[in-house]
């Protein structure tokens, strides 16, 4: 069952340490990162490692996003 949480709500869960949080916005978006890393790229297994690092990217700069609800935009620019 998907998450109902906003991405504002899940956001603010994951910088107050809920790794489960973090974890339902990466379910909520990781079949789109992947879709951009492999239209990018070209190659399955490049995709695939360009989106985790993109995922672990998010994460590491969550604190730096200005308006958590824009985090699906920002995510391909953090």
């Amino acid at each position: 069952m998907a998450d109902r949480r906003t991405d504002a709500e899940l956001v603010k869960g994951a910088l107050e340490g809920s790794g489960e949080a973090f974890g339902a916005l990466v379910a909520r978006y990781k079949d789109a990162v992947f879709g951009v890393a492999y239209h990018r790229l070209g190659d399955f297994e490049e995709a695939r490692d360009a989106a985790q690092e993109a995922l672990v990217k998010a994460f590491t700069n969550l604190s730096k996003l200005r308006e958590p609800r824009a985090f699906a935009d920002w995510r391909y620019v953090a």
